[in-house]
């Protein structure tokens, strides 16, 4: 095939959209994000992020841009510290969302030894009081019953990323991983519910660096009524427990229980929870 005959992507037309529409913005690309998708920051007359995806087979919403929109809205009347949309459309079925740059570093950035404790402390105390608020009126099921199924979708449609597997499970295949989840669910004990992130690690928490409070959340597209371990059992492995950032460690993720109100955690429900993640 000639040069000139050369097929162009398929995000040609919302790239060349989006840039026209935020030409007076600088774009920078942003390698940690949705997967699948395409992230940036623009900074100009406004500090913004914006990220756009095609529509994706797998069955958990933290792939779907629309999804995350509509979670979006709907913390933002719970007072729940997230970006404020500032739009969401459809363009050559593509989905972006344009929001304001949440105020804050994230959590996993490098921290003075002093910082540490007093960060783990801010965002234990960030996942109790989310965890503490109402559920009544939130229309976003992330419980068992829905997240096992979707896992099952995933894998139905090839879509687990097998590559990204936690260490104790690398060379598993798709079918492996379903037969442990299914052995995990017969154990497990009943749900509590509560509003979880549903992706409640480090890099998704900002926190203000004179301060060290939390500011809000960023990538709700997980978010919904779950139990609690959802966002205990990821965010302890980001913590340091499976060296993910080394800054942390077992001491931080002691820490973390302790504040957030677990004497004793429940291993069989940390097991299952992070297991559930690598079907997402």
């Amino acid at each position: 095939m000639a040069d000139n005959d050369a097929v162009e992507p398929d995000n040609a037309l919302v790239e060349k959209h989006l840039r026209h529409r935020y030409r007076d913005y600088d774009w920078q690309p942003v390698t940690l994000g949705l997967s699948g998708g395409h992230v940036y920051r623009l900074t100009g007359p406004a500090d913004l992020h914006l990220k756009y995806a095609a529509e994706s087979l797998h069955p958990d919403p933290g792939f779907d841009v629309g999804a995350e929109c509509d979670r979006l809205r709907w913390l933002a009347t719970t007072g729940v510290g997230v970006p404020e949309v500032v739009e969401c459309d459809t363009v050559d079925e593509h989905t972006y969302l344009v929001t304001t740059t949440m105020s804050g570093r994230d959590a996993s950035q490098p921290w003075a030894a002093h910082e540490r404790m007093d960060v783990i402390d801010a965002v234990a105390d960030f996942a109790r009081d989310l965890h503490s608020l109402p559920t009544a009126g939130c229309p976003f099921d992330r419980s068992l019953r829905v997240t096992a199924s979707n896992a099952g979708v995933a894998v139905a449609l090839g879509q687990v990323d097998l590559d990204d597997l936690d260490d104790e499970r690398s060379g598993w295949d798709a079918q492996r991983l379903l037969t442990e989840l299914d052995a995990a669910l017969r154990g497990v004990e009943p749900e509590r519910a509560a509003l979880c992130h549903g992706d409640f690690c480090l890099p998704n928490v900002m926190l203000d660096p004179r301060t060290l409070r939390v500011t809000g959340v960023i990538d709700v597209g997980r978010f919904g009524v779950a139990d609690p371990y959802t966002d205990l059992a990821l965010l302890t492995r980001s913590a340091g427990d499976t060296g993910l950032n080394p800054q942390f460690g077992a001491e931080h993720v002691a820490r973390f229980w302790w504040r957030y109100g677990v004497g004793e955690p429940d291993a069989g429900k940390v097991a299952l929870y992070r297991l559930l993640d690598e079907f997402c």
